[in-house]
């Protein structure tokens, strides 16, 4: 990167001909157009290396996966499980991460994508847990017969309680939760639910549930406070993203393409949510992925120079895949928070992902890092290779609040009204 910077520096400022910089440099005058056009030199591999220690293994895990195409999602197989059988079943040497690896650009290969991805929860310990109920094909005395099978996972440790049922019924439901408090030794304060018909009998509109009468009393005598999510996210929501942008994202080609992201809109409408589900799926995906504020981001830069720890803060920032930059514009910083923030921006430059949101368009972030020589290096970096998303449309906070003002001020439909008329 250092000669790339010389190049362009030479022909553009000192006005140098390509001729004298490759006399200068060493460099081929064929080199140095692809610099001046703005081709970063990268080193490319023409083939992909072998992982020696997968290779023995391959065709029965592609068969593996394969073979869970035609199963539910929940009983396919995952990296995790992958990785134990191949250590159980054929002594396998190679380390999860390996593996996860693996098996990640593999699917990828074959065309199997995962689902969506959710808003992510962070949860308190011994405080909240999951329920649902899910379904599975089963062998029973030589027979394949579906069965329900009742789950509680907490929140904190991920620790599961699966319990099987012929039926999905309510009094299965109650059971179920009864063995499920005695497994954990205690009982979880917040339960959440993912609407089942055995708790919830009508949805109404936003948050509105109306529980159904024996859940409610079973909720009240264990003091249980449910939480029921409205609706799972995904990317379609947003009318700037097309499907062939979802599905890349989803696949997060981007990462490995080492790419930016940067979106941009008014307050409301949904940079952070979208920015979100695409770090939770990169998760999924097993990248590591950082999610700050750019505010909590200076902070922390700031407190780890005073410090003297801001060497190993940035090399702690290195090793995410992805971080996520969220609030850009919203406040701003000191010359030595703009100055620390661009040094960010630079050494990610083409060694990994960024995610950014802002309130303010491109040509007022001078307003944000004070200083308009340094803005201008730090978006020829950020967008150098970027994919830009405008969210121009109204706040969503506000829409829905306009909806629901509007509903409770309609009218009552009087009948007797009609038949006096």
């Amino acid at each position: 990167m250092d000669q790339y910077e010389l190049i362009r520096t030479a022909h553009r400022v000192y006005k140098k001909s390509i001729r004298q910089i490759a006399r200068e440099t060493g460099h081929t005058r064929k080199t140095i157009r692809k610099v001046l056009q703005g081709l970063s030199p990268k080193y490319r591999r023409k083939v992909e290396p072998a992982c020696a220690v997968m290779d023995s293994v391959a065709t029965m895990v592609e068969g593996w996966l394969k073979s869970d195409q035609g199963e539910s999602r929940k009983q396919r197989h995952t990296a995790h499980r992958i990785y134990t059988r191949l250590v159980e079943e054929h002594c396998f040497k190679g380390g999860e991460s390996t593996v996860r690896r693996w098996v990640r650009e593999r699917k990828a290969r074959m065309g199997m994508n995962a689902a969506l991805a959710v808003v992510p929860l962070d949860a308190e310990v011994a405080r909240e847990a999951e329920v649902d109920w899910g379904s599975a094909w089963v062998v029973m005395a030589g027979e394949r017969r579906l069965i329900k099978f009742f789950s509680m996972r907490s929140r904190y440790s991920g620790k599961p309680f699966v319990r099987a049922y012929p039926w999905e019924r309510q009094e299965m439901f109650f059971d179920a939760h009864m063995r499920a408090f005695s497994f954990y030794g205690g009982i979880f304060p917040v339960l959440v639910y993912d609407n089942p018909t055995v708790a919830v009998r009508k949805i109404l509109r936003g948050k509105g549930r109306v529980e159904q009468e024996r859940f409610t009393a079973f909720r009240s005598y264990y003091t249980l406070e449910s939480s029921i999510p409205v609706e799972k996210t995904d990317l379609k929501k947003w009318p700037s993203l097309d499907a062939i942008q979802v599905r890349e994202y989803m696949e997060c080609h981007y990462i490995t393409r080492r790419e930016n992201i940067v979106i941009l809109g008014k307050h409301g409408t949904g940079k952070s949510h979208a920015a979100t589900v695409l770090g939770v799926e990169a998760c999924r995906r097993g990248y590591r992925v950082l999610f700050t504020t750019a505010a909590q981001m200076v902070n922390t830069l700031i407190e780890a120079r005073e410090e003297r720890q801001l060497k190993r803060y940035l090399a702690k920032l290195s090793r995410f895949e992805l971080v996520i930059i969220d609030e850009a514009g919203y406040i701003p910083f000191s010359t030595e928070g703009a100055q620390l923030l661009f040094q960010v921006f630079s050494d990610r430059y083409e060694k990994a992902s960024l995610i950014v949101t802002s309130n303010l368009p491109f040509a007022q972030w001078t307003s944000t890092f004070g200083d308009a020589a340094l803005t201008a290096a730090l978006l020829d970096r950020l967008t150098h290779h970027c994919s830009i998303h405008e969210f121009d449309w109204e706040s969503i906070r506000f829409t829905d609040s306009l909806r629901n003002n509007k509903l409770k001020k309609k009218p009552a439909h009087r009948p007797d009204a009609e038949a006096a008329s």
